[in-house]
């Protein structure tokens, strides 16, 4: 394991959930967690759910941990890393899940030369199954690395990426469930329109959708041929299809992705 204890800014439902993989998926104690939380209530269920140590005090927090994950809404990133003060360990590595935030926005307000890699996780991690993408920052080295993988891994799969694509990743895996979930959502709707009770049409449109995706996943083959493997011509598949197109649905989701990119970017000039 490539660090010892961890301090955590913020105890929020993706803070939860990486505790949560932690000390399941790995070798953390909940003794090496430390979490600074605003909210009592909050502090009280992390230290209740998962036995980690909480305090209202950032700095108390990430004292003598050698990882420290800043797990904060983007507009609070700059009292985050004020707050700190100097109880930021010189060597530890600052692994920040805050959407949009440049490192170089972190470093600017973080002791000089502070080893800081940014990251980008999405909501499947509250169930292990979380796509994240990591970059570098100036002066986090290949040992920075490891350990933002090791901590982000505890949740799902772990990509390193250049900083240029993180606009572009928080558009297609960071806000990614969101489109998932619509698609549930119309399906479901359009199958009670077709005569199919509420409950009929969730189990069948949630089980779809969580089998095509494991399909998806264990297939070599790309999402075109596996789609072109359910449309026979002239079937009912090949009927929907053609109405989704009609409709300009990949001209929806070119254009949606594209409006995601466009504000992940505008976010992170406002830090």
């Amino acid at each position: 394991m490539p660090f010892q204890r961890i301090g955590m800014i913020g105890g929020g439902a993706m803070g939860g959930a990486l505790i949560g993989g932690l000390l399941a998926h790995s070798e953390v104690e909940p003794s090496a967690v430390r979490v600074a939380e605003a909210l009592p209530e909050r502090r009280a269920a992390l230290a209740t759910e998962y036995g980690v140590g909480v305090t209202d005090d950032a700095a108390d927090a990430v004292a003598g941990a050698d990882v420290v994950v800043i797990a904060t809404k983007p507009h609070d990133v700059e009292s985050a890393c004020a707050a700190l003060g100097d109880g930021l360990d010189a060597d530890a590595v600052v692994v920040s899940i805050a959407a949009g935030v440049p490192t170089a926005a972190l470093e600017s307000r973080l002791p000089a030369d502070t080893r800081v890699v940014r990251a980008m996780p999405n909501t499947p991690g509250l169930v292990g199954q979380a796509m994240s993408v990591i970059c570098a920052g100036a002066a986090a080295d290949e040992a920075a690395l490891v350990v933002a993988e090791g901590v982000l891994g505890a949740i799902g799969r772990v990509v390193r990426l250049d900083e240029s694509a993180m606009d572009a990743v928080t558009a297609v895996s960071g806000s990614g469930p969101a489109y998932v979930f619509l698609v549930a959502e119309l399906m479901v709707d359009a199958a009670q329109q077709v005569g199919l009770s509420a409950d009929v049409a969730t189990i069948l449109v949630e089980n779809t959708i969580a089998g095509a995706a494991k399909l998806l996943l264990a297939s070599d083959r790309p999402p075109a041929d596996l789609r072109a493997q359910v449309t026979s011509p002239g079937g009912t598949t090949a009927a929907a299809l053609e109405v989704l197109d009609e409709q300009g649905l990949g001209s929806a989701f070119a254009d949606a992705i594209r409006a995601a990119t466009e504000r992940s970017a505008e976010l992170g000039k406002q830090v």
